[in-house]
């Protein structure tokens, strides 16, 4: 038997199936098990209707806006990446006031997109900043925008003409995005946008 424990923030869990610590490694232990035998996994989660858990995310990757409204990005991304045409997409935002997102396209599928919306072009860094396919791209944020909170939103987006891969770093040997590095690479593309907002205003 297993007890299971979620907020907004954390999931933890604890039972006899959860292991002792750390071999001599105190703070380890003490980091991820509390005085009360909660192992803190790291990750969030919500129950669903009928009282199963649903992990939503990575503790890590949640950011707090300066709003103070905390965003899970996951549901956003798994819902942009489901389109064929997106390869990544990082959502953005911490102490900002909204929601923006990196999309990464599937830079080899642009053509088909661009032929496909009658774009007498072959060149996919031409196309996707079209305003044909920007315009696609807008329209798929709108459709996953549409069942979440409003602060989570996403307002702006950017497309940039790169890859995330193992050779150029921004992934992982098993295969993660490393999302620091992302946002450390484009900051200034980033500040622009926000920046560009705010003079808008």
């Amino acid at each position: 038997n297993h007890q299971i424990l979620v907020n907004p923030v954390a999931s933890c869990i604890r039972g006899e199936n959860v292991f002792l610590g750390y071999l001599h490694n105190e703070q380890a232990t003490k980091d991820t098990i509390d005085d009360e035998g909660w192992l803190h996994t790291g990750d969030i989660g919500i129950f669903d209707e009928a009282g199963h858990l649903k992990i939503t995310d990575r503790k890590k990757n949640v950011f707090k806006m300066s709003t103070g409204e905390f965003v899970m990005p996951q549901p956003l991304e798994t819902a942009l990446q489901s389109n064929p045409m997106i390869a990544n997409a990082i959502v953005i935002g911490e102490g900002q006031a909204y929601c923006s997102v990196l999309i990464f396209p599937e830079i080899d599928r642009l053509p088909k997109l661009a032929a496909r919306m009658g774009i007498e072009c072959n060149d996919p860094a031409l196309i996707m900043f079209s305003p044909p396919a920007q315009a696609f791209f807008q329209n798929t944020i709108d459709q996953a925008n549409a069942n979440m909170p409003r602060w989570s939103k996403i307002k702006r987006f950017l497309v940039l003409n790169e890859r995330i891969t193992l050779e150029n770093g921004l992934l992982t040997p098993t295969l993660k995005v490393r999302r620091k590095l992302i946002l450390e690479k484009f900051a200034a593309q980033i500040e622009d946008m926000y920046h560009k907002n705010r003079d808008e205003k």
